[in-house]
């Protein structure tokens, strides 16, 4: 069965630009410098991706094998929506606090004279984590 050529493929791509446009002209209307910087794209990207998934029927594996398959390489896309997302978690978690948080909380339970040793042992084990290995 032919597929009929629709404009509405289109969509995402007009939320992109229709959202990164807006948000820069709004603020740049309200005097903000350096309007049309305020709002990361991948931000505007995101949300076009996800009114694609939204638009079209089919299962999540399906809609993002042929998201990634029709961007490049399925493993490096991959890799860039991993590190699309992990960027925009550590933003979000930023914002919230939630950074200041855990070094207020290893502050208050490491004892001062620690302070230089826990950091070394924070980061060997964060970096352990990251890398998917445990002590």
């Amino acid at each position: 069965m032919d597929k009929k050529a629709s404009g509405k493929a289109l969509l995402p791509f007009g939320i992109f630009v229709g959202i990164y446009l807006a948000t820069g002209m709004i603020l740049n209307f309200q005097g903000v410098e350096t309007a049309f910087y305020q709002l990361p794209a991948p931000v505007a990207a995101i949300l076009g991706i996800l009114v694609a998934f939204a638009m079209f029927s089919g299962k999540m594996d399906e809609k993002l094998g042929t998201f990634l398959t029709g961007c490049g390489s399925e493993g490096i896309m991959t890799m860039c929506m991993i590190y699309l997302f992990a960027g925009a978690f550590a933003t979000v978690s930023n914002a919230m606090g939630g950074v200041d948080s855990v070094v207020n909380l290893g502050m208050s339970v490491m004892p001062p004279q620690f302070i230089a040793a826990g950091a070394f042992v924070g980061i060997y084990c964060a970096g352990n984590r990251n890398l998917g290995r445990v002590l």
